[in-house]
This record gives C-alpha cells, structure tokens and sequence, in this order.
C-alpha cells in the first residue's frame, strides 16, 4: 500500500528506522484512522484535541520516523 511503499522509501533514504515497516504502519494508520473518525464527527474538542489534525498527525510521523 501507499502507506508501506513511503516507509519503505523513508528507510532507504535514511530517514526513518530500520525496524519492519509493518511496525511503523500499523500505529500511524490508528492514529490516521482515529482523527479522521473523530473530526468527522465533530468529536475532536471533546478529547481535548484543539491541535489541527494534519499538525498533530505531522508531530507524531516525525517523532516515530
């Protein structure tokens, strides 16, 4: 998938860790999955997310990567 092909490229480039890419996916895809959920049903103050979700999702990408 897209999302595997750009860890994998990531790795190659030096740019993320070297663990499987199936390690990195599985969280990133969670948190992806979960913000969209939560700013489609207009839940995202009331878990006190008030950060713009492509910043919060931007944070952590690069402190996984």
């Amino acid at each position: 998938g897209d999302l595997l092909d750009a860890i994998v490229q990531c790795q190659a480039a030096g740019i993320a860790g070297g663990q499987d890419p199936l390690e990195i996916a599985g969280p990133l895809w969670s948190l992806v999955h979960g913000l969209a959920s939560l700013a489609i049903g207009g839940q995202l103050g009331a878990v006190g997310i008030v950060q713009a979700p492509d910043e919060l999702i931007a944070g952590v990408v690069a402190q996984v990567l």
